[in-house]
C-alpha cells in the first residue's frame, strides 16, 4: 500500500439507501455521500481532543477534507474516491411489517403521505473500493491521511452511509483484514466482550491520532451536553448489542428492541430518541436527528450490532416542543435512551459496554 493512500474494499452489510439525481430514483454510488459521512465522524473525533469549540474543529477538519471558506485553505489534503465493477441491480424497498427491520426503515417504503415511491437501495453484499488519497502538493499529508483513516474506521464500525444511517441503514464491513497507522479495520471477536475490547482499542487509537495531528489533548474533560456530537468518554457512550449469524437477524432484533423500548415510554419521553414524531410539534427547528446511532458490522463469522449515543444539546434554546398540543420541554439528558440500551445489553443477546477512556 502506498504511503500516501489507503484503499479499503467495503461491503454493504445492510441496505444502502443512496440518492441519485432523483431522491427516490436510481441510487448512485458516488464519493459525496461518503465524504459527508467521513466529515461527520472526523468532526466528532476532533471535538474529543480540541474541545467543544466548533470553529477550531471546523478549521482542523478543513485541513483534511477541505472547506468552502477560502480563509480555511480551500481544498483539503485528502481526496475521497470510489471504485467499483458491475453493481447489483438496485431494488425498491418494500416494508414487510411494522416490527424489526420495517421499524428501522419505515420511511423508505412507498407512502401516500408526501414521500411517494419507495426508496431504491443497493442490496447487501454490494462491494466497492473506497480510496483515501493525499492531494499532490497538499500541506501536512502525513498528519491528514491518518486522520482521514480514523474517520473511516469510525464510519465502518459506528456509522453508516445514506438514508437511515442512524438506524443501521448503509452499514459497512471491511472485506479483508487490514491495519493502517495502528487501526485494525477487521473485527475478529467471537463474543460481545471480545468485540468491545477491540472497539475500545480502536477508539483510543482514533483519539491518539487526532491528538497527535491537531495538537489537542485526548485527556481533557468535555462538559455535557456538548454543542455538537463529540467522541469523548464523557459525552459519547458505545455498546455492543450482540452477535448474530446474519445481518438480517441483527436488524430484526435491533429493530424489535428499539420499538419495544420506545413504546414502553410515555410520548413526551420518546422525544429523546429524535424528532419529528406524530403528535409532537416543533417550533424554531424542523427536526432533531436521533442522538442514538445503530450500526451492524462483521466480526469474524458473526454480525455485531453496535449502539453509539452522543450527549449533545437536544435543541437550540429558541426551539419549542409541544406534545398532544401541550407545551413541553426538550430533554436535558438522555437517561431514557441510556436505560433502553442498558436493558438491551443485559438481554438474551448478550452485550457489553465499550470502555475507551
Amino acid at each position: 500500500m502506498a504511503a500516501n493512500a489507503l484503499t479499503l474494499t467495503l461491503e454493504a452489510v445492510t441496505p444502502l439507501f443512496l440518492a441519485g439525481a432523483e431522491p427516490r430514483g436510481q441510487p448512485e454510488l458516488r464519493p459525496p455521500a461518503f465524504r459527508g459521512a467521513l466529515r461527520y465522524w472526523l468532526r466528532a473525533a476532533l471535538g474529543g481532543v480540541l474541545g467543544d469549540d466548533p470553529e477550531k474543529v471546523a478549521r482542523a477538519e478543513a485541513a483534511v477534507f477541505g472547506s468552502t471558506n477560502p480563509e480555511w485553505g480551500g481544498a483539503g489534503a485528502v481526496t475521497v474516491r470510489i471504485r467499483h465493477g458491475p453493481l447489483p441491480q438496485p431494488q425498491p424497498y418494500q416494508r414487510g411489517g411494522v416490527t424489526g427491520v420495517g421499524y428501522l426503515f419505515w420511511s423508505m417504503a412507498e407512502s401516500g403521505r408526501g414521500r411517494g415511491d419507495p426508496k431504491r437501495f443497493f442490496p447487501q453484499a454490494t462491494f466497492f473500493d473506497l480510496l483515501l488519497c493525499c492531494r499532490p502538493g497538499a500541506p501536512a499529508p502525513d498528519a491528514a491521511l491518518p486522520q482521514a483513516a480514523a474517520a473511516l474506521w469510525l464510519l465502518v464500525h459506528l456509522g453508516g452511509v445514506g438514508s437511515r444511517a442512524r438506524r443501521a441503514g448503509g452499514s459497512l464491513a471491511v472485506r479483508d483484514a487490514l491495519e493502517f497507522h495502528g487501526l485494525r479495520f477487521a473485527l475478529r471477536g467471537n463474543d460481545a466482550n471480545a468485540v468491545a475490547g477491540e472497539l475500545a482499542a480502536g477508539l483510543r487509537r482514533v483519539r491518539e491520532i487526532c491528538a497527535q495531528a491537531s495538537g489537542g489533548n485526548a485527556g481533557r474533560a468535555i462538559a455535557r451536553p456538548s454543542s455538537f456530537d463529540i467522541l469523548h468518554p464523557d459525552t459519547c457512550k458505545v455498546w455492543v448489542l450482540g452477535l448474530w449469524p446474519s445481518p438480517d437477524v441483527a436488524l430484526r432484533e435491533m429493530g424489535n428492541r428499539l420499538q419495544q423500548a420506545r413504546q414502553a415510554r410515555p410520548l413526551a419521553e420518546r422525544v429523546a430518541f429524535g424528532l419529528p414524531m406524530q403528535r409532537v410539534d416543533l417550533a424554531g427547528v424542523d427536526r432533531r436527528a436521533s442522538p442514538l446511532w445503530l450500526s451492524v458490522t462483521r466480526a469474524g463469522q458473526h454480525y455485531v450490532g453496535i449502539a453509539t449515543l452522543f450527549h449533545s444539546g437536544f435543541l437550540p434554546p429558541s426551539a419549542r416542543v409541544s406534545v398532544n398540543g401541550q407545551p413541553g420541554l426538550p430533554p436535558t439528558d438522555y437517561c431514557v435512551v441510556e436505560e433502553a440500551v442498558a436493558a438491551w445489553v443485559k438481554g438474551p443477546s448478550g452485550g457489553a459496554e465499550v470502555h475507551y477512556a
